[in-house]
Protein backbone atom coordinates (compact mmCIF):
# COMPACT_ATOMS: atom_id res chain seq x y z
CA UNK A 1 0.00 0.00 0.00
CA UNK A 2 1.32 3.78 -0.70
CA UNK A 3 0.49 6.52 1.69
CA UNK A 4 1.58 10.16 1.17
CA UNK A 5 1.69 12.68 3.74
CA UNK A 6 0.11 15.78 3.59
CA UNK A 7 2.04 19.30 4.07
CA UNK A 8 -0.06 22.80 4.14
CA UNK A 9 -3.40 20.34 3.30
CA UNK A 10 -1.61 19.32 -0.01
CA UNK A 11 -0.73 15.39 -0.94
CA UNK A 12 2.83 15.37 -1.95
CA UNK A 13 1.60 13.60 -5.25
CA UNK A 14 -0.21 17.15 -6.10
CA UNK A 15 2.02 19.41 -5.06
CA UNK A 16 3.67 22.07 -7.41
CA UNK A 17 7.35 22.71 -6.60
CA UNK A 18 8.50 26.08 -8.07
CA UNK A 19 11.58 28.36 -7.24
CA UNK A 20 10.71 32.35 -6.20
CA UNK A 21 13.74 34.98 -5.48
CA UNK A 22 15.36 37.08 -4.48
CA UNK A 23 13.66 36.41 -0.75
CA UNK A 24 14.11 38.50 0.74
CA UNK A 25 12.58 41.17 -1.86
CA UNK A 26 12.11 44.80 -2.19
CA UNK A 27 10.85 45.60 -5.98
CA UNK A 28 10.10 42.48 -7.79
CA UNK A 29 9.88 38.95 -7.06
CA UNK A 30 10.39 36.41 -10.25
CA UNK A 31 8.61 32.77 -10.11
CA UNK A 32 10.13 30.34 -11.73
CA UNK A 33 7.90 27.30 -12.84
CA UNK A 34 8.75 23.41 -13.44
CA UNK A 35 9.54 22.09 -16.97
CA UNK A 36 6.95 21.56 -19.06
CA UNK A 37 4.28 24.28 -16.87
CA UNK A 38 3.19 27.01 -19.16
CA UNK A 39 0.76 28.63 -17.39
CA UNK A 40 -0.11 29.00 -13.45
CA UNK A 41 -2.04 31.47 -11.24
CA UNK A 42 -0.64 33.03 -9.13
CA UNK A 43 -1.90 34.49 -6.03
CA UNK A 44 -0.14 36.29 -3.19
CA UNK A 45 -1.70 36.54 0.40
CA UNK A 46 -0.79 38.55 3.35
CA UNK A 47 0.40 36.43 6.29
CA UNK A 48 -3.61 36.77 7.75
CA UNK A 49 -4.25 34.60 4.82
CA UNK A 50 -6.65 37.75 2.53
CA UNK A 51 -5.91 37.55 -0.88
CA UNK A 52 -3.61 40.81 -1.81
CA UNK A 53 -2.99 39.89 -5.05
CA UNK A 54 -3.92 37.35 -8.53
CA UNK A 55 -2.10 37.38 -11.74
CA UNK A 56 -1.16 34.50 -14.33
CA UNK A 57 1.79 32.84 -15.32
CA UNK A 58 2.25 32.25 -18.76
CA UNK A 59 6.00 31.52 -19.39
CA UNK A 60 8.43 30.02 -17.25
CA UNK A 61 9.75 33.06 -15.43
CA UNK A 62 7.47 35.48 -14.50
CA UNK A 63 8.14 39.03 -12.32
CA UNK A 64 6.01 40.18 -9.88
CA UNK A 65 6.03 43.51 -8.84
CA UNK A 66 6.03 43.66 -5.02
CA UNK A 67 7.13 47.55 -4.70
CA UNK A 68 3.88 48.45 -3.37
CA UNK A 69 3.28 46.04 -0.70
CA UNK A 70 4.28 46.87 3.06
CA UNK A 71 7.23 45.59 5.17
CA UNK A 72 6.85 42.04 6.19
CA UNK A 73 6.34 38.69 5.74
CA UNK A 74 3.58 36.88 2.50
CA UNK A 75 2.53 33.88 0.82
CA UNK A 76 3.12 32.93 -2.64
CA UNK A 77 0.24 30.07 -3.58
CA UNK A 78 0.77 28.98 -7.68
CA UNK A 79 -1.56 26.79 -9.00
CA UNK A 80 -1.34 24.60 -12.54
CA UNK A 81 -2.36 20.86 -13.56
CA UNK A 82 -4.02 20.81 -11.13
CA UNK A 83 -1.25 20.60 -8.77
CA UNK A 84 -0.53 23.86 -6.00
CA UNK A 85 2.67 24.96 -3.92
CA UNK A 86 2.37 27.64 -2.08
CA UNK A 87 6.14 29.75 -0.55
CA UNK A 88 6.59 32.13 1.87
CA UNK A 89 8.75 35.19 1.11
CA UNK A 90 9.64 38.20 2.79
CA UNK A 91 9.22 42.27 1.41
CA UNK A 92 11.39 44.41 3.04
Amino acid sequence: STSAFTVLGLSTVSQLNFTMFPNPSKDYLTIQLPTGVLNADVQLFDITGRLIKTSNAIASNKQIDVQDLSSGIYILKITAEGKSGTKQFIKN
